[in-house]
């Protein structure tokens, strides 16, 4: 029975080895950025380049899907203030 304060395992893990979930997140990662990237890649250009303009318009959901993963959203800001004064920025929630 654990006892608190007392490690059931005092070694651990030993430095350098990563968790078993974070190295199948880091697999799937290679794997969408290496050979899956590719396969992605011909299907969008298939979709962008078709006459079928809802073939285009789901090429740029997906596309906006992808960007947003590799590079998320900012925060939208306001910035108020009158000519010459300080700049007060509020976030959309307080808005």
């Amino acid at each position: 029975m654990p006892v608190k304060g007392i490690s059931n395992n005092p070694s651990g893990r030993p430095k350098g080895i990563i968790n078993a979930r974070v190295q199948q997140w880091q697999e799937l990662s290679d794997s969408i950025t290496g050979s899956q990237a590719q396969k992605f890649d011909e299907y969008l250009n298939k979709l962008w380049n078709s006459s079928n303009p809802q073939d285009q318009y789901k090429a740029a959901q997906l596309y906006i899907q992808v960007v947003e993963y590799f590079k998320p959203k900012q925060s939208r800001v306001a910035h108020t203030g009158e000519i010459g004064e300080r700049i007060i920025i509020m976030a959309p929630e307080s808005l």
